[in-house]
């Protein structure tokens, strides 16, 4: 889901000043910020509640033979 400078930021694990930077970074430009929360919203809306049942209610009634 975090895609590094579009739906987040990554930093290399136990570079913790590298990732301070970055948040920082992220706290001074909202215009960034609230491009980057849009973004993730949109690429996390295949996986909400709304999107998946309906597939789990299909997967469930086939597997017991309703469909």
């Amino acid at each position: 889901i975090v895609r590094d400078g579009e739906t987040g930021v990554l930093a290399p694990p136990g570079f913790v000043e590298v990732l301070a930077v970055l948040v920082v970074d992220l706290l001074r430009t909202p215009e960034r910020r609230q491009a980057m929360g849009a973004a993730a919203r949109e690429a996390c809306a295949a996986f909400s509640i709304d999107a998946v049942v309906p597939d789990y209610a299909a997967a469930f009634a086939e597997a017991v033979g309703t469909a």
